[in-house]
């Protein structure tokens, strides 16, 4: 069930950019539109731009915005949590 929420979510977005010749559409209008129609041709899918289902992080680094305090999950070491901002922050 997971696997087949995230292959679609995917195939939406390579729907966009295949049928639609955008790559920038990400989760915005085109992307919601692609969503409606899966969604109405098979409502087993349920796609959607977000997820409902809990991921479990390798590593758990804190925003350096000292008020801020939201933990960022990552599964590999992949920036300096020293210098970076949350999502939130930037």
């Amino acid at each position: 069930d997971r696997l087949a929420q995230v292959l679609v979510h995917e195939m939406t977005h390579a729907a966009t950019f295949v049928i639609n010749r955008t790559c920038k559409a990400h989760h915005g209008p085109i992307f919601r539109a692609w969503c409606k129609r899966v969604n109405a041709v098979y409502p087993t899918l349920k796609t959607s731009r977000t997820h409902d289902f809990i991921i479990h992080y390798k590593y758990q680094w804190r925003c350096v915005k000292p008020d801020c305090g939201n933990t960022i999950g990552r599964h590999s070491k992949s920036f300096d949590p020293t210098k970076k901002v949350c999502g939130k922050c930037r």
